[in-house]
């Protein structure tokens, strides 16, 4: 991450930076005592306590399998840096985001830039993974506009191009969502995937109080 005058002078009082977003509305860097933040109206998007959810996801995951990694939902780039830096992930990333504007945002306050080990596509996802051709080792699924999935993104139709994307060792780490309610339609993807092929899954309920993430692997 990128520590310019704003990081510093955070530590003295709160700072906010604002990009306008014709697809997510405003996103915000926020800036208090030297933890910098993507976030948008209602919720994180990276560098935060987002962050700090899907590396309690990734925990379960055997990073020894793991030679290739599919993002699809960059934001800004938080999960680039927990699989590089805390799971010393040194393999090759393609990462898909739909707004031009996060893409930028990661690179130029976070410093998550394609490089030789990052491919970034300014792509939507449901057509990337359409004419998608690749499998990867692991798939992480973290599609949001502010608290809400997409609803493209919760078809048993998407829940079969995820797992047609897995390698024949492949694992998927998929953000279901926050303070889910037992008939929520999220629940209903879940099932969706465990319907669509022979991987086993296991839920993670409220991690850090909030978000549903669910794990499938072969």
């Amino acid at each position: 991450m990128k520590k310019n005058w704003r990081y510093w002078l955070s530590f003295l009082w709160p700072l906010r930076k604002s990009y306008p977003s014709e697809l997510s509305g405003r996103l915000e860097i926020n800036y208090i005592d030297g933890q910098v933040m993507l976030d948008s109206p209602e919720a994180n998007y990276s560098f935060g306590s987002l962050q700090e959810i899907l590396e309690k996801g990734l925990e379960p995951i055997d990073m020894a399998k793991v030679n290739s990694v599919l993002l699809l939902g960059l934001g800004g780039g938080s999960l680039i840096e927990s699989l590089r830096a805390k799971f010393d992930f040194q393999g090759e990333i393609e990462a898909v985001e739909l707004d031009p504007v996060a893409i930028a945002i990661a690179c130029r306050e976070f410093g998550i830039c394609a490089d030789a080990r990052l491919k970034i596509h300014q792509a939507d996802a449901l057509a990337f993974m359409q004419q998608n051709q690749k499998t990867f080792d692991l798939v992480i699924c973290d599609l949001f506009i502010d608290r809400h999935i997409p609803a493209q993104f919760l078809t048993a139709n998407w829940a079969q191009l995820l797992l047609k994307g897995l390698s024949s060792q492949g694992q998927i780490l998929i953000n279901l969502g926050i303070q889910l309610k037992p008939e929520a339609v999220e629940y209903e993807f879940y099932h969706a995937l465990q319907a669509a092929g022979d991987l086993h899954w296991t839920r993670m309920e409220k991690v850090m109080e909030t978000n549903t993430l669910v794990i499938g692997h072969k």
